[in-house]
């Protein structure tokens, strides 16, 4: 396919604002069946999830903020800035779903799953502490077996 037009995103990332030029491909002849779908160069999902002006590293950072040293919003917006990241408190939100979102994709896919957890003798999903308003603390420890791993579905 020849080259149809140009088009330019700009992306936040940590290191900086980049500003990248995409050759955007088509096919122009009408008898074709990809008769005008656009193909956009691979590489751009390297830098960006499309329609997003944050780069995929400054959401990995947000994330890590978050979930690994149990950051507050504030907390990350204050480190995202130190960085030089022109960066609103409501947009670190958006990023977070962002973050959120792709931990989702990989951890519903059951192909993976089964193939990390399928020579396993046991699995342990989840522990958790509560304290009840009366009486004493419980642990929650939710377990599977190896029958189970062969037949978990993802939902």
């Amino acid at each position: 396919m020849w080259s149809d037009y140009d088009n330019y995103r700009t992306i936040r990332t940590l290191s900086g604002v980049v500003r990248i030029k995409l050759k955007v491909r088509r096919c122009s002849h009408r008898d074709c069946e990809r008769y005008h779908q656009v193909y956009r160069p691979e590489e751009e999902g390297a830098w960006a999830l499309p329609g997003h002006e944050f780069g995929l590293d400054l959401i990995a950072y947000a994330g890590s903020l978050r979930y690994q040293e149990q950051r507050s919003v504030p907390q990350i917006h204050k480190a995202l800035k130190e960085k030089g990241v022109n960066i609103c408190q409501r947009s670190v939100s958006n990023v977070l779903d962002r973050y959120d979102e792709l931990v989702s994709v990989s951890v519903t896919d059951e192909n993976r799953i089964k193939k990390l957890l399928g020579s396993q003798k046991q699995v342990i999903l989840a522990i958790d502490g509560l304290q009840p308003q009366v009486g004493h603390e419980v642990l929650w420890v939710i377990i599977l077996n190896p029958v189970e791993i062969h037949h978990l579905k993802v939902v």
